[in-house]
């Protein structure tokens, strides 16, 4: 007889970029995240031309995205834990792709008419938003073992910040060199190349429930296992109101008109700044991963973060500027790679989309809530005041955190364990 030969186990990589469906989503992401920021730059310069001393314009066009985004957000948790990942997110992006379509016309409209075709398509935009995070983050954990999930953390947000860092600067110039309207036209078709990239991949149908549930009680329970881990809602928390009262994105074509006088093409380096350091981060953090100490960290990023507001605010000079947003970016990009694996590895796959839009709420109240509170406070106290402001409160949210949540102080990626883990929950 013949001696039975024992086969060596296959051990999954920890590299996520080895698994081709994980690489079609982040194309498809990053195509996505393009024209969205794309769009940010165009209409915000065509805003700054017809309104250039109504801050609270570009605070409005925030909140009309974050309304539709936050209010379907938990919906849209329900339904990436109850539906197939992959056509949810197809449904999505092909609403962006649609409105953003419609954009390209309104954009060519004087100052009177051009609001009534923004606002509308800001609201589709944000709800689209609203589907898509939810099912993103659930269909990476279904592409990439949890062997990877830093990696899928560290690539997720690296794509995310490099195309968001191209895409602004590419903008800008088209906008200089052939105009508004054309520009918009270049950008939207970046959101066919995602709708390419999603059909790559294949569907994997709903994920299995443990039991059958409403929608309201799916929602309260993906609310309820948020809220009873701090390690969660805790690291959300604190990019919430950091970010909510310390970025200024939505600030950035008036501080280049008016702070710094730099035009159309600073406009897009002002946006992409921040964005160029997160992604040089990102690389950094594929490297060599965030393991030791990662909760200290992150709060020590966070306090960084309001430092380098708190300069650029008080700063005249465009270069300075420009590098106060650059390691502002840095160490925001840090923290999303830790808030990112945190949701992955404190998260079993059945409850995956529900904890992701909380998060989905979080971010968006921090991002575009915090774009209507830039527009809010530039209009009450001044440009430059708002911004300053926004970074001592920053540095005042990481002491509270600090406070509150020992476990984030003491979090430490190398004893996460796959077996501990599973102690928890079954990934």
């Amino acid at each position: 007889m013949s001696e039975l030969v024992a086969q060596p186990a296959i051990v999954p990589s920890t590299n996520a970029i080895r698994y081709p469906e994980f690489c079609w989503l982040l194309l498809a992401n990053m195509a996505a995240t393009s024209a969205t920021y794309g769009f940010l730059v165009i209409v915000g310069i065509r805003i700054v031309e017809l309104f250039p001393n109504q801050p609270l314009i570009f605070g409005a066009i925030g909140l009309v995205q974050a309304v539709p985004l936050v209010a379907v957000s938990l919906l849209g948790g329900h339904l990436a834990d109850s539906s197939d990942r992959k056509q949810l997110l197809l449904f999505a992006l092909a609403i962006q792709a649609i409105s953003g379509m419609y954009l390209c016309y309104g954009l060519t409209l004087g100052s009177t008419d051009i609001l009534y075709w923004v606002f509308p398509v800001m609201f589709w935009q944000g709800f689209a938003r609203g589907l898509t995070s939810p099912a993103t983050m659930s269909l990476e954990a279904e592409l990439v073992p949890a062997s990877a999930a830093i990696s899928t953390a560290t690539w997720s947000a690296g794509v995310f910040q490099a195309s968001a860092v191209a895409s602004p600067i590419l903008a800008g110039t088209l906008c200089a060199w052939i105009g508004v309207q054309s520009a918009a036209f270049v950008v939207a078709t970046f959101y066919l190349v995602g709708l390419f990239a999603l059909l790559r991949i294949a569907s994997r149908g709903a994920p299995i429930q443990i039991e059958r549930e409403s929608i309201k009680t799916s929602i309260q329970r993906g609310l309820q296992f948020v809220f009873s881990r701090r390690i969660l809602w805790a690291s959300m928390t604190l990019d919430l109101f950091a970010v909510f009262f310390g970025g200024a994105v939505a600030m950035m074509p008036l501080f280049a008109f008016q702070i710094l006088h730099a035009g159309k093409f600073g406009t897009g380096c002002l946006i992409a700044a921040p964005l160029a350091g997160a992604f040089l981060t990102s690389m950094a953090c594929l490297v060599r991963p965030p393991k030791a100490r990662v909760g200290r960290m992150l709060l020590a990023s966070v306090f960084a973060f309001g430092v380098c507001m708190i300069v650029f605010s008080i700063s005249k000079s465009f270069w300075l500027s420009i590098i106060m947003l650059f390691l502002a970016g840095a160490f925001d990009g840090f923290s999303v790679v830790i808030r990112r694996s945190i949701i992955r590895l404190f998260s079993p796959n059945h409850m995956r989309g529900r904890v992701a839009a909380v998060n989905t709420i979080f971010v968006v109240s921090s991002n575009e809530l915090g774009e209507f509170e830039s527009g809010m406070a530039a209009d009450l106290i001044g440009l430059v005041p708002s911004v300053a402001f926004g970074g001592v409160v920053s540095i005042a949210v990481v002491v509270f955190a600090a406070c509150i949540s020992p476990e984030l102080r003491r979090l430490d990626f190398r004893e996460l364990t796959k077996e501990s883990l599973q102690n928890k929950f079954p990934i």
